[in-house]
């Protein structure tokens, strides 16, 4: 890990914790947060870890989804936190509620991510009710051509949203007017997260260059120089695996050194 200006002001997130050989090196890393997707299981209804609907990407053969429960009680036993993407709202936030209870972890731990027409007015309402000091966070690349064109408007929105308990923004590094956005969004005081950062050679160089201030940053760490790559199972069913690496039952060490892509399903 960088010993930076960015390990001290950025909070890392290290994305799609979602199979148990990535939580495995993730608790094993020197990185706090770790994000993983929740949905509902279509037969019983508990919540598991899967990036893509059933539907754009049907059930596999050979696919184990790792439960929630089973990463909370792997999380609650060290000092990690835990980024839970929610891809749906309504029964979903309940069981995962439910599920952060039965495990005893204290909110400051908790972060909660989803689209606004998921979760909507509700549903981060509920969120921020009961886990008044956790971190609530919304994707508002939609809002870009507003903030650029009509900042005015742009503003009333991200002032509702706060209003609903919502306390970060996030943005795709692949938007367009990035910088604008980011001028913009801290000249108003907002916390900003960036997502979809991949095949980087160096990350920081890529956030000095472009002068982006970030408070936290989301990625699966596939960058070489940082020698962190991992086995998941990913959006579009897309299939990693180490080349070289050692890891045991109880979720301890874990050597990697490179990986390749196996398969899409």
């Amino acid at each position: 890990m960088m010993n930076t200006w960015m390990t001290k002001h950025v909070q890392f997130v290290w994305y799609g914790i979602n199979d148990e050989a990535k939580l495995r090196q993730f608790l094993a890393s020197d990185i706090n947060w770790g994000e993983c997707d929740v949905r509902l299981n279509p037969i019983d209804g508990t919540p598991i870890l899967r990036h893509d609907s059933f539907k754009n990407t049907p059930l596999d053969t050979d696919e184990n989804w790792l439960n929630l429960d089973t990463l909370l009680t792997c999380v609650a036993k060290t000092d990690k936190s835990i980024k839970f993407d929610l891809k749906a709202g309504g029964v979903l936030i309940e069981k995962v509620m439910e599920s952060i209870d039965a495990h005893g972890l204290d909110d400051s731990r908790l972060w909660f991510n989803s689209n606004v027409e998921r979760l909507q007015e509700l549903g981060f309402w509920k969120l921020s009710k009961k886990y008044p000091n956790a971190i609530l966070q919304a994707d508002v690349d939609f809002l870009v051509p507003l903030i650029c064109s009509v900042p005015g408007k742009a503003r009333e929105i991200l002032d509702m949203f706060t209003e609903w308990g919502i306390n970060r923004f996030s943005i795709s590094r692949q938007t367009q007017n990035l910088r604008t956005f980011f001028d913009q969004m801290i000249e108003w005081g907002f916390k900003i997260s960036i997502y979809n950062i991949h095949n980087i050679p160096d990350l920081e160089s890529f956030i000095q260059s472009e002068l982006l201030m970030p408070h936290s940053i989301t990625s699966d760490f596939d960058f070489p120089a940082w020698d962190c790559y991992e086995k998941w199972f990913g959006e579009n069913g897309s299939n990693y695996e180490y080349s070289e690496y050692y890891q045991n039952r109880s979720y301890g060490q874990m050597k990697h050194k490179r990986a390749r892509r196996v398969s899409a399903r």
